[in-house]
């Protein structure tokens, strides 16, 4: 089946779900007085910005994430790791990517060990639409 991961999530409003990430392109927080900030053990704070959720991103993560309760195989988690090239190459090229009937319930199985009801219920809607 082909599917769109390249759709930004929401709260339950509609109002677009962000995060806040490092800074791709680096610095550190500062003060008021242009010194850097610093954490509880002296080390600078990284910048940060807002970045949208995208069903995509989380997908990889949930594929990526080692998990307390199973133990996969080597081929099981190269099995995971290259769905999760193909799903960010589609992110990437802003197309819609190809997965399994198989590789689809692996997806929902994960995200439902990672992420909470609100993340789940999309990214299932999603896959199964």
């Amino acid at each position: 089946m082909k599917l769109n991961f390249n759709v930004q999530l929401t709260n339950l409003n509609g109002a677009p779900l962000v995060q806040r990430v490092v800074d791709p392109e680096g610095g550190f927080q500062t003060n008021e007085d242009g010194s850097q900030k610093l954490d509880e053990k002296g080390a600078a704070i990284p910048k940060t910005i807002d970045q949208d959720v995208i069903a995509s991103d989380l997908i990889c993560t949930a594929l990526l994430t080692p998990y307390h309760d199973e133990q996969p195989s080597t081929q099981e988690k190269n099995e995971r790791f290259l769905l999760a090239e193909r799903i960010n190459k589609a992110r990437n090229e802003n197309t819609d990517v190809t997965v399994s009937s198989e590789e689809a319930s692996l997806i929902k199985l994960l995200i439902g060990k990672q992420y909470t009801p609100l993340v789940v219920g999309q990214l299932v809607r999603i896959i199964e639409s």
